[in-house]
């Protein structure tokens, strides 16, 4: 924050002195991570897992049912995935809020069964980073932006984020959330 010389540090830097990564006045450094031995699976956030133990420790943490690491990514390939239509089916998704990305760059938000709508710029969120701008050679005014909640134990909803529903005073229809 540049009203008292803090800020957060960039993606692949951290506070020095191991400080945490809010607004602070503490200096960044460069995040480095260790070079895996051969054999060993780096993970997304650039560590080494040394045994099938540690990988299944890893992608147990992402995957309910389990998975293993594909190769080079350090991404899961979880066992058991749901298809999105046991997830919430055509009915379930025809009643969710719909979220839309506008040409300005304003998060629109409208309830299909009440016909409410709201705005928020998303660079007013916490967690939200970049540009939010319509890139359609198409020259469409909006475009529109799925959320896919998924919950620690790996369940999911077609729900918008609380805060874009907050921020809008739009109340998400909760009639057929997580149907499967």
């Amino acid at each position: 924050m540049k009203s008292i010389g803090g800020c957060k540090c960039s993606q692949g830097f951290r506070p020095k002195n191991n400080a945490p990564n809010v607004d602070s006045d503490e200096d960044c450094e460069a995040d480095v991570k260790p070079v895996c031995a051969p054999g060993e699976t780096i993970t997304v956030d650039g560590f080494c897992l040394t045994s099938a133990e540690e990988e299944f420790e890893y992608c147990n943490s992402y995957c309910a049912g389990g998975g293993s690491v594909i190769a080079g990514t350090g991404v899961c390939q979880c066992f058991d995935i749901n298809d999105t239509d046991e997830v919430c089916d055509v009915s379930c998704q025809e009643t969710k809020v719909q979220t839309k990305i506008t040409r300005s760059g304003m998060l629109k938000v409208t309830d299909p069964v009440s016909g409410d709508e709201g705005e928020v710029d998303p660079s007013t969120l916490d967690g939200y980073y970049g540009e939010f701008k319509t890139a359609s050679s198409s020259g469409a005014e909006e475009n529109v932006v799925t959320f896919v909640n998924v919950g620690d134990d790996f369940t999911m909803d077609f729900g918008t984020n609380q805060e874009v529903l907050d921020a809008t005073f739009i109340e998400e229809n909760t009639n057929f959330d997580n149907i499967a």
